[in-house]
This record gives C-alpha cells, sequence and structure tokens, in this order.
C-alpha cells in the first residue's frame, strides 16, 4: 500500500524465469513434507511465491512487490537449535536485569540460575519466559516500521538496532512486574486466579509497551536529529582572503583584502 504510486509504472509481462522457480518451492515442499523437515517446509514458501509472481507479472511487478514477499520471512520459524541457544541466554539475560530491577525496588532478590528468590517467594524463568517471541515479533514490527517511514536511512537503522534493546527491556519489566505481584499478593489460596491473571495480562501488555517505546524513539530521534532538507538551497558564503591590491591606507601601506563569493549547498 506505501508503494502504491508505483502500480501506475508497473508493466505486467510475464516471465518464464518465474516457472523453475514456481517448481523448485513446490518439490521442496513436498519433500519436506514426507521427509518431516520443518525449516524446509517454511523456506519453499518464498520461491513459490517469487517464482508465481515472476511467472503472472515479470520483473516489474516483482520490482513492486519484492517488500511485502520479502517482509513473509517473520512467519518463519526459527531452527530449533539457534531457538534452544538464544532461548538460553536470553533467559540469563532475563533473570539477572530482573533481579537487579527488584532489588532496585527494595526487594530482596536473588538469581540462582534462571530462577529469582524473592524471601519465600521463587519465580521460575522458564523457556517460554525468555522473550526470544517477543523478540522476533518486535522485529517484525520494527522492520515493518522501518519499510512504511518517510526518514533518512540513519533514522531507519538506529531503528532497526534499538529493536533487540527494546524486547529484552519489556521482557525484564514484564518479569519484573509478575515478580512484584507475586510479592505483593502471595499470600492465601484465593490469590491464586488473581496472579494468573496478572501473570497473563502482563504478557499482553508486553507489544503495547514496546510499541510505546518504538514510537517514543522516532519522537526523540525526530527532536534529536536533524534530517538534510528534500531540496537543496544555494547561499553565498563569503570568504576574506589576501590578495594584492594597489589601494593606500590612512598609513600609506597597502591594503590586502578581498571578497570571493562563492555557491554553497545546505547540509
Amino acid at each position: 500500500w506505501s508503494r502504491r504510486a508505483m502500480l501506475k509504472r508497473v508493466a505486467w509481462k510475464p516471465a518464464w524465469i518465474g516457472l523453475p522457480l514456481l517448481l523448485i518451492g513446490v518439490c521442496a515442499r513436498l519433500i519436506a513434507v514426507q521427509a518431516d523437515i520443518e525449516p524446509l517446509d517454511a523456506f519453499s514458501l518464498f520461491p513459490t511465491l517469487f517464482g508465481a509472481v515472476l511467472l503472472v507479472g515479470g520483473w516489474s511487478v516483482l520490482s513492486w512487490s519484492w517488500p511485502a514477499l520479502a517482509f513473509l520471512v517473520f512467519m518463519v520459524p526459527l531452527p530449533y537449535e539457534f531457538s534452544r541457544l538464544m532461548g538460553g541466554e536470553l533467559q540469563r539475560v532475563a533473570t539477572f536485569s530482573s533481579t537487579f530491577l527488584l532489588q532496585c525496588f527494595g526487594q530482596p532478590a536473588l538469581a540462582e540460575g534462571n530462577r529469582i528468590l524473592i524471601e519465600d517467594v521463587t519465580l521460575n524463568v522458564v523457556e517460554a519466559c525468555s522473550g526470544l517471541r517477543m523478540l522476533v515479533t518486535f522485529a517484525a514490527f520494527s522492520v515493518a516500521a522501518v519499510m512504511v517511514m518517510e526518514r533518512h536511512w540513519v533514522v531507519k537503522i538506529l531503528v532497526l538496532a534499538s529493536a533487540v534493546p527494546i524486547a529484552v527491556l519489556t521482557n525484564v519489566l514484564r518479569i519484573t512486574a509478575t515478580g512484584l505481584a507475586h510479592v505483593w499478593l502471595h499470600d492465601g489460596d484465593s490469590k491464586a486466579s488473581v496472579l494468573d491473571f496478572v501473570h497473563d495480562f502482563n504478557g499482553w501488555m508486553m507489544m503495547p509497551v514496546g510499541l510505546t517505546f518504538l514510537l517514543l524513539e522516532l519522537w526523540l530521534f525526530k527532536h534529536l536529529l536533524i534530517e538534510p532538507m528534500a531540496s537543496g538551497f544555494n547561499r553565498t558564503v563569503v570568504a576574506v582572503a589576501p590578495t594584492l591590491t594597489s589601494r593606500p591606507t590612512a598609513t600609506g601601506k597597502p591594503r590586502f583584502a578581498s571578497v570571493i563569493r562563492m555557491p554553497a549547498t545546505g547540509l
């Protein structure tokens, strides 16, 4: 939709090179299903889609639609080994960061492995609490924002680079809020349902909080960074340079001054 103006210049000329790509995607899909290879099954989506677009519309249509097609990479599940290793590291980061933040709130929190001990309350930061899913989802939102925003490329790179810290911070805030709720509401069996609701509610709020951080970041960049003007302007730079002139001064000495004018463009 953000590239809809380009659609007027698109020429629908089918390209036969899309046919082998389409066949490669279909064959990869069949092999993946028969051999139960989930990564290959997921990646077969891309040659299939790109091949279909080339076969129907050609290179011109592909040049218009490729960002939307490439964005579908976020539909592909992460490889299991990578997800396991990355999730373990994020668990440790979330555990120690949340422990520190709980201590800042005056709680006697201690980190023991992937557990947070607060007196007689024990919080288990399990694999589902690593924040990996939030990281991938928020990365998708950040890439989508970069694709549609009309900002300088430096701002876009900063937004992409901030996706990981914002996702980790949001997860740490969620775990900290859950820990505080367990400390304040852990007495009594009747509070179990309330704690379950608080736990789920904090999970639901992760994305709104992350998007709030993203909007705040864009607002700060707007006020901190001066972007170049879309159309340059000319101005005259006046420079004083020594040059020999024969005009005498009151003391009888020659005056060494002249004005050189040169055009310059604004930054």
